[in-house]
């Protein structure tokens, strides 16, 4: 059986059919959710939370009868705190592409190839090339999504400075290069909304190198 997604929301669900056809994944509207049985065939839910606001019963009983995966679309980041908060998988704040609405569905679904990364709010597309952090694409340089993806690849694992040198600029030893990494690094970090001081996606180990890793 095709595992489906319940998408709460009339717009947002024609979108995602129309973006998700191809992948034979049936997209349910809001007035289908007191006939399905969830867990069964649905597999994750999508909210749109300007439909059913997080804070009535309505969202609160969703909550409570979908044991599956469920992504709220917000549009504020209190309101993406909130719905975490609340026991949401996934957040989206608007603006975002719908590419990235589309992977994330395929990520709750299990269906997402090895062409494509996700850590914490990092999707990375490696085969297209594109990043995007909460929802939003980011415009990386082909040095700067090199770095990145070697890091993802590594994801949870220290990488050293050498290493990074060798894999992501094709460099032998040389400890003075250490600074090329610092740098790109230091412009990655801004992109991804890594606080100056307190980076809580790429984490440097002193004198070793960097770790990507969700945040706390």
């Amino acid at each position: 059986m095709v595992s489906k997604i319940l998408v709460i929301g009339e717009e947002l669900g024609d979108q995602l059919a129309r973006c998700m056809a191809a992948e034979r994944v049936r997209v349910l509207r809001g007035e289908d959710v007191g006939k399905v049985r969830f867990g069964g065939e649905v597999g994750a839910v999508v909210l749109d939370a300007s439909v059913v606001p997080l804070d009535t019963e309505t969202f609160q009983s969703l909550r409570e009868q979908a044991e599956v995966p469920l992504l709220t679309i917000v549009s504020t980041p209190e309101e993406a705190w909130l719905a975490l908060q609340l026991g949401c998988a996934k957040v989206l704040v608007r603006p975002f592409d719908l590419e990235e609405l589309k992977l994330r569905a395929h990520k709750m679904l299990e269906l997402v190839g090895s062409g494509r990364l996700l850590v914490g709010e990092l999707l990375i597309d490696l085969r297209a090339r594109r990043v995007w952090w909460w929802g939003e694409k980011l415009h990386l340089t082909p040095l700067e999504f090199e770095l990145l993806a070697y890091l993802a690849r590594n994801a949870g694992r220290v990488v050293g400075y050498d290493e990074l040198l060798e894999r992501v600029w094709g460099y032998g030893y040389d400890e003075g290069n250490h600074g090329l990494v610092r740098m790109c690094v230091s412009r990655l970090r801004r992109k991804i909304g890594d606080a100056p001081g307190r980076p809580q996606h790429i984490v440097c180990v002193r004198g070793v190198g960097y770790r990507l890793g969700k945040p706390e």
